[in-house]
């Protein structure tokens, strides 16, 4: 079982968890925003596009507050650092070639100069439209802080203090640690 340490990637988890699914995977038709309402602002759903494309198909306001700006349509490739790109890209094949989800906590960093531990969850959802492959996650906040009700862009994401994959019943392919 998986140990959470925020709400959202919890709840989410759950409630992916009960979600109907085909083979592994719950479909992205199945999600229905209204059961997430409580947690709707920190998800956001991507679209995978091998070798190096993220992209924001849907961000919820808290994510925008976050980031500073509207990441819907952008490659969260090119929000990070060059240097992490070839773990954050080995990480997103092994989740969907698995399939399995994963957990993480980062360090964000944000152009204002304040910083803070984020949590997030990852899973994979079924695309019955177009095949490509869909990721939901949702992110935690570990520590509150007024400054975090004055957004500035996000400047920088570091690499994960902490990560596991989740089994949803193919096994979990080996992790290096972070």
């Amino acid at each position: 079982m998986v140990s959470f340490l925020t709400e959202p990637p919890r709840r989410l988890y759950e409630y992916w968890s009960s979600l109907p699914k085909i083979g592994l995977l719950p479909p992205r038709s199945a999600v229905n925003p209204a059961d997430l309402k409580e947690i709707l602002p920190q998800i956001a759903i991507t679209e995978w596009n091998p070798p190096n494309e993220l992209k924001y198909r849907l961000a919820g306001t808290g994510v925008v507050a976050r980031f500073g700006f509207d990441p819907t349509g952008r490659n969260f490739l090119d929000l990070i650092e060059p240097e992490e790109k070839r773990d954050i890209i080995e990480r997103l094949t092994q989740i969907v070639d698995t399939p399995c989800g994963a957990r993480s906590v980062r360090l964000e960093t944000y152009q204002r100069g304040f910083q803070q531990f984020v949590e997030h969850a990852v899973l994979p959802l079924a695309n019955e439209g177009n095949g490509k492959s869909l990721l939901i996650t949702a992110t935690g906040s570990l520590a509150r802080s007024a400054e975090l009700l004055e957004p500035g862009p996000l400047s920088r994401i570091d690499r994960p203090r902490a990560a596991e994959f989740i089994d949803i019943g193919a096994g979990v392919p080996d992790l290096q640690e972070p």
